[in-house]
């Protein structure tokens, strides 16, 4: 009997093999997609970045976690709504249309929240851990612009797959020497451990760092170099002689340790430094990768060089919540503290598809009495 069954699976395998790999597929887009749907309801924010909705590939390498892909740490406290924030600069407002909203004549609202600022939760990392720690990078390349290493660039560097199965501890130590020849006096370092797979719509295996730091001699002098030509998929620079630039040190230095080191284009969206690294920090920490261990601890932020905890201190820079509708024009305003008296709804939970980071508001009611009322407590975040 036993026979006859093996007999009768393997003729169906042998016949029907196209349709067993599609039963099996089916049930692992059915399992991403309940995967994704949860993480959806806990966080709505995720929709706004490719690499938070797309599966992770079954490539063996499970041991690398994303970012936000774990348990809520705390059902009562993680994102817990506490107070709204509110702008009532009016004459700022007025004519400003911020992500497809007119504020003209309202009042510029956000949301307060309780967030346990760990990595792992979803429900938490985007506004908790994510800003936080966004926050904490500046500090400390702050001080390294004024020490006077210069202006902060942003870097990816790419290990090669016959590395891959060393432990990252030696992995990162290998890609600091290899930052140090190319002429990176400093930086913080935050691992990635995949790409976005577009064919199959998937994140794959490919482990490279991201990096925030200081450049000697500055990366300007190939930016503004007429021998660098930046293509699609790559770059070239065709003065190889006595240059000292970065292009052609990287390029020397691959001989030898095979490290794809790659300097970012400056952003153009004309933003202060502070504000143009504190955003790149925080979309590279959104799909940051980790190893979680009980033994040692795997830290995803890691500084070395000039940046490091030994040489250079970091300063603080406290959470405060700016109007963004404003700042969008050039007027930095500090939000206050308020709560809502109002009967109409609004959506406080961040799952929620309603849900609105930032929303105009006007100040009085029907009635004439305010909508909003100060609480105090200033614009500093709980």
């Amino acid at each position: 009997m036993l026979v006859v069954g093996i007999w009768c699976l393997s003729t169906y395998v042998g016949r029907g093999r196209g349709l067993l790999v599609d039963v099996v597929s089916a049930s692992v887009v059915a399992r991403d997609d309940r995967l994704f749907l949860e993480r959806l309801r806990l966080n709505y924010a995720i929709l706004r970045n490719r690499y938070l909705t797309l599966p992770v590939a079954d490539d063996g390498h499970g041991e690398w976690l994303q970012a936000g892909r774990g348990q809520v740490s705390n059902l009562e406290w993680c994102g817990v709504h506490t107070s709204f924030y509110i702008c009532r600069d009016k004459a700022t407002h007025e004519g400003v249309v911020y992500e497809g909203v007119d504020y003209s004549g309202k009042d510029t609202l956000s949301h307060g929240h309780r967030w346990c600022k760990k990595p792992e939760c979803p429900k938490c990392f985007l506004d908790g851990w994510v800003g936080d720690t966004a926050r904490s990078i500046w500090g400390k390349l702050s001080a390294g612009v004024a020490k006077g290493y210069g202006a902060v660039e942003h870097f990816t560097l790419s290990f090669s797959k016959s590395d891959y199965g060393l432990p990252f501890d030696v992995l990162r130590k290998r890609a600091e020497v290899a930052l140090l020849k190319r002429g990176i006096l400093g930086a913080v370092l935050i691992p990635h451990a995949r790409r976005i797979d577009r064919k199959h719509r998937r994140l794959r295996f490919s482990l490279h760092l991201h990096g925030l730091g200081f450049l000697s001699p500055p990366y300007d002098l190939c930016r503004n170099c007429s021998f660098l030509v930046v293509g699609n998929r790559r770059s070239w620079c065709s003065n190889a002689g006595f240059c000292v630039g970065f292009e052609q040190r990287t390029r020397r230095e691959y001989e030898s340790d095979g490290f794809v080191v790659k300097v970012m284009e400056k952003r153009s969206s004309g933003l202060s430094e502070e504000e143009s690294v504190i955003f790149t920090a925080r979309y590279v920490l959104s799909h940051a990768s980790y190893i979680p261990s009980f033994r040692k601890r795997f830290y995803i932020v890691s500084y070395f060089g000039v940046c490091s905890n030994k040489r250079l201190k970091s300063v603080k820079v406290p959470a405060v919540h700016n109007c963004v509708v404003c700042a969008s024009v050039g007027v930095k305003n500090v939000m206050v503290r308020c709560h809502y008296w109002g009967k109409a709804f609004i959506a406080k939970d961040i799952g929620d598809p309603r849900y609105m980071k930032v929303f105009p508001s006007v100040e009085f009611e029907g009635s004439g009495l305010p909508l909003f009322v100060d609480s105090g407590g200033g614009g500093l975040d709980g």
